[in-house]
Order: structure tokens, then sequence, then C-alpha cells
């Protein structure tokens, strides 16, 4: 940034923000990290630098875009973030470079999984495996791979996606990879749980946690804390479980990621409603849900209106 700044060049700007916000983004610093982004965008002009487009085999405003859907998404902006991938993809089928296209696929795929809106993560898995089969692009079909099974598994056939998932993380590991090391950890720790395999789920907690700790790689940790805290509810170890859970909401706050709060919200307010704790677990989940202006469509933001009305009821 120091550098493009000094050469007062805008191109190399928006490049430096691209990658400047990538890595806020995968720290768990989604605010700074979606102004990044959106600074990118407004300084790119692609007819001005066709050459860099060239030299780094992107168009940093596409990336910016799909990258960024993501961090809004994380930022409880549901509706913002599917205008932003549907951007994205538009102008990755226009560019027509199958490497961006498979790229920007991967990465609304991963979008649907976040929002838990399956069907649509496999199409578009799908669609990224076919390009990546026809040109030869092993990191993206290794994803498609992993976001398919998991996509699937959630769907109904849990037993059936964790073998899937293992052998894509196998095969983004045999590439070298390290990134999203933990997410997949915790994709695959929230599939044994839902095949009743918790042991083997706490330990793909603990592999996250140790990614965590070695390379602050922060984007799923409230996930992370989330799926160990539903792992040890299975096993009724409640007191730890919610301990977990509490450690969830903190880090979502801390990160400003209103949808992993709401979503762990939505954990905890189900086990005290069971519990028979309804004012605590109204007085959880109303504030947060009050909080949204958008997305109302959304699977998480149903299933927490549809909660807070039986709390209400009752």
């Amino acid at each position: 940034m120091a550098v493009a700044n000094a050469q007062n060049d805008d191109t190399r700007r928006a490049l430096a923000h691209r990658a400047q916000g990538s890595s806020l983004l995968f720290r768990g610093e989604f605010e700074p990290s979606w102004e990044n982004f959106r600074l990118a965008i407004d300084l790119w002009d692609v007819d001005k630098a066709r050459a860099e487009i060239l030299v780094y085999g992107e168009d940093p405003s596409v990336i910016c875009r799909n990258y960024g859907s993501w961090a809004l998404w994380c930022l409880g902006y549901p509706d913002k973030s599917s205008v932003l991938i549907r951007k994205a993809l538009a102008d990755a089928e226009r560019l027509s470079d199958p490497f961006i296209h498979a790229f920007i696929l991967s990465t609304a795929s991963v979008l649907h999984l976040l929002r838990n809106q399956f069907p649509q993560a496999i199409t578009c898995a799908d669609a990224c495996w076919a390009i990546c089969v026809e040109h030869g692009f092993p990191q993206w079909a290794a994803q498609s791979k992993i976001v398919r099974a998991r996509a699937r598994g959630a769907l109904g056939r849990a037993g059936d996606g964790i073998a899937e998932m293992e052998q894509g993380f196998a095969d983004w590991q045999a590439l070298g990879g390290k990134l999203v090391t933990a997410r997949f950890s915790v994709w695959l720790a929230e599939a044994c749980l839902e095949a009743g395999q918790v042991a083997a789920g706490l330990d793909w907690i603990e592999a996250a946690a140790e990614h965590v700790r070695a390379y602050d790689e922060r984007d799923h940790e409230a996930e992370m804390h989330r799926v160990h805290g539903e792992l040890l509810l299975a096993r009724a170890t409640t007191g730890e479980a919610e301990e977990y859970l509490r450690r969830s909401i903190e880090i979502a706050r801390r990160q400003k990621a209103k949808s992993f709060e709401l979503r762990t919200a939505i954990v905890l307010t189900q086990h005290w409603q069971g519990e028979g704790r309804r004012r605590a677990a109204r007085d959880l989940l109303a504030p947060i849900f009050g909080w949204f202006s958008e997305g109302f469509e959304t699977p998480d933001l149903q299933k927490a209106k549809a909660l807070l009305d039986e709390l209400v009821q009752s």
C-alpha cells in the first residue's frame, strides 16, 4: 500500500487493497476487510488496467466483490452480499476467463453454504467442478468437492458426505494448501455431529483450534466454538457446552459478525427453551434478531423468527 501511494497509482492501490482485504477477511476482521474491498472496487478501472490483468491473472474488482460477499454476509447483510456475488458472477462470465470463472463459482458455493442454502451451494459447486475438470484447476476442484459433500450431508446424507469431504480436504492439502483449514475442519466436525459421530467431531474441532493458534486464521473461530458447544450438548455435557456457546457469541460480537452471532444464539435459545428458561432465551435472541434490517427470507433469520414466535406464545 505504501509503494502504491508513493507512486500515486490507483491501479496498484486497488491491488494492494485487494491483498489487504483478503488478509483481514481470513483473520476474521470483517469490517476493515470490507472497507478495503470497497476501496479496491472504487479504484479499479478495467480499461486502464488490462496489462495488470494479464500479469496477475485476475481482475481484482471481481475478486473483491467475490470475497466481499463473504464479509458482508458475516457482518449481517445477507441481501447486500447476494447483490455482490451476482455482480461478481456476471463479471466473471463477461471476462471469459475460465480460471476466474471457476474461482468465483467456488466462492459463490461457499457463500451459499455459509447461508445454509444447500441446493444453491451444490449447483455452484457442480458448475465449478465442470470447469475445473475441463481446464485442470485442482485447487477449486478440491474445494468444490468439499462444498458439495457438505451440502449433500446437510440435506440428509451426513454419513455419506464425510468420506467425500475428507477426500476433498486431502486433495487440497496435497496441493500445499493451508488457507481455510480451520473452516474445512469445522465443516467436517459439523458433519460428524449430524451423523452422530461426536468423538470424531471433537477431533476435527481440535484440528481447527490448532490451526487457528498456528496461523491466526479466525474467520470461522465463532463457528468453531458453536459446533464445539453443540457436540458437547450431544454428550449432555451441558455446563461446558454453554461455555463454548457463550464464547462463540463473544467472538462474533468482537468481530461484528452478526450472522454468526445469530446462529449461535439460535442454538443457545433452543437449549434454554428445552430447559424451560424461556425468558432468558427470548432476552438473548430478540435483540440480535431485531438488529437485522434485511435477509429475512434466509434460513437462519426465518428460524430465529419462528423460534421467537414460539417463545412469545408460550
